[in-house]
């Protein structure tokens, strides 16, 4: 069984941070890099909500978040400790911690390779076709394709990541923004 799970995606980026049109942008490190550890923790425990949500974190000269950690517990003592920021460079790893074992996920948001009890599992990615702006990029290629799949078939959503995943994680990211005391442009009009 699950019982706790860490996840963190983090890259300094000052220039990000310090961008005065970052706040009207939307920018900061839960909306563009912490989605990512959230979206983790919600697949994981297969779309249970959160019993409880504590947050904490930095907020830039600009008002926007540069470091954020939240905290998500569920039912049965399980847990989820997610980090994301733009003021240092983060390991950009998940861990899965259970009865039975660990297992690391280098790259979790586009991993490929799994490090369990058992050794190293591979998936190697395609070899990207031109230089990459982020890490494991190419690994985004399987989100496009499932889109594209939808489309082909009038699908409305995607049955791997419903309406209902992304409303919880907006959820969840929005009540952090709100904690830690983000404000875009948006939020005023």
């Amino acid at each position: 069984d699950v019982k706790l799970i860490t996840a963190c995606l983090g890259k300094y980026v000052p220039t990000r941070l310090e961008s005065d049109v970052a706040r009207s942008q939307a920018a900061g490190s839960l909306l563009d890099l912490g989605i990512y550890p959230v979206q983790f923790a919600c697949m994981v425990f297969k779309g249970e909500e959160p019993q409880d949500i504590t947050v904490s974190g930095h907020l830039s000269k600009n008002g926007v978040d540069e470091t954020v950690t939240i905290v998500l517990k569920y039912s049965g003592n399980r847990m989820a400790t997610l980090i994301s920021g733009f003021s240092s460079d983060l390991a950009n790893e998940a861990y899965v911690y259970g009865t039975k074992g660990s297992v690391k996920l280098p790259f979790f948001w586009c991993p490929s390779e799994v490090v369990g009890p058992d050794g190293t599992h591979e998936f190697p990615l395609p070899p990207p076709g031109k230089p990459l702006n982020f890490d494991h990029s190419t690994g985004l290629r399987y989100e496009a394709m499932e889109v594209r799949r939808c489309l082909q078939e009038g699908l409305k959503e995607a049955p791997l990541m419903t309406h209902a995943n992304s409303l919880q994680i907006a959820g969840i990211l929005d009540r952090a923004r709100k904690e830690v005391g983000v404000v875009f442009d948006q939020d005023k009009e």
